[in-house]
């Protein structure tokens, strides 16, 4: 019989963390929870970045933040605030400029 303790999965890490927050997820579900935090921040920084007092940094660093954890746990990615820019600045330059928009 061994005593040694089996280490964590980092699925059970993370299900951990949410736990300790109050969010109770079952290991079928939090790919699609942290799509959503993905989702969610990335539309507040795209619509709010401009106001004042706006939490920009904190948005870039969550968005940051989720697509390395989907990243290790195996998950599609989903975009950094960088990436998010970028395709913002490419869509907003594909645009027409004649005011037929």
């Amino acid at each position: 019989m061994s005593t040694t303790a089996t280490p964590p999965t980092p699925t059970g890490q993370v299900l951990a963390a949410f736990a300790r927050s109050g969010y109770h997820l079952d290991a079928e579900v939090l790919d699609e929870h942290l799509a959503e935090i993905a989702e969610k921040a990335a539309g507040s920084l795209v619509r709010d970045q401009w106001k004042p007092d706006f939490p920009a940094a904190a948005y870039c660093d969550l968005l940051t933040a989720v697509a390395a954890l989907r990243d290790v746990l195996g998950f599609d990615p989903s975009c950094t605030a960088v990436e998010l820019f970028a395709k913002a600045r490419k869509q907003h330059e594909a645009a027409p400029t004649d005011g037929t928009a």
